[in-house]
C-alpha cells in the first residue's frame, strides 16, 4: 500500500492510495520534525503491511534509510520510534510536486 506524507510548522498529513486523508494539528516542531511526525501518525494509523511511504524529504528519506547520519537527538528519538514501527515499511522520497499528502498543507 502507498502512503504520502508531510509535515509543516503547524500540521502533518497522510494520504493513503485509497483516498483516505489523517490529519493532526502539531506545535513546538521544526519542519524535520514535523515529517519525522507525519510518518509515525502513518505507521500508527495504518496497520496493514507492507506499506511504501513516499516523502519530500531527502533528509528524513535518508536517515530512515540509514544512508545519512543523525546527528540531532531529538530527530534520533523520532527516528527510534518510526524504525520500533516499521516492519515491512519501505521509505521512498518523491520530488514535492508528486507529494499528495503536501497539497493538503499548501
Amino acid at each position: 500500500m502507498n502512503v504520502w506524507v508531510d509535515g509543516g510548522l503547524t500540521e502533518v498529513a497522510v494520504v493513503v492510495e485509497d483516498g483516505t486523508v489523517y490529519h493532526e494539528e502539531v506545535a513546538g516542531m521544526t519542519n524535520n520534525e514535523a515529517e519525522y511526525a507525519a510518518v509515525l501518525l502513518a505507521l500508527h494509523s495504518i496497520k496493514y503491511r507492507p506499506l511504501t511511504i513516499h516523502s519530500d524529504s531527502q533528509l528524513v528519506v535518508n536517515q530512515l534509510n540509514h544512508k545519512y547520519t543523525i546527528k540531532k537527538k531529538e530527530l534520533r528519538q523520532l527516528a527510534l520510534q518510526v524504525w520500533a514501527n516499521a516492519q515491512n515499511v519501505k521509505f521512498v522520497w518523491i520530488p514535492r510536486e508528486k507529494n499528495l499528502a503536501g497539497r493538503l498543507l499548501g
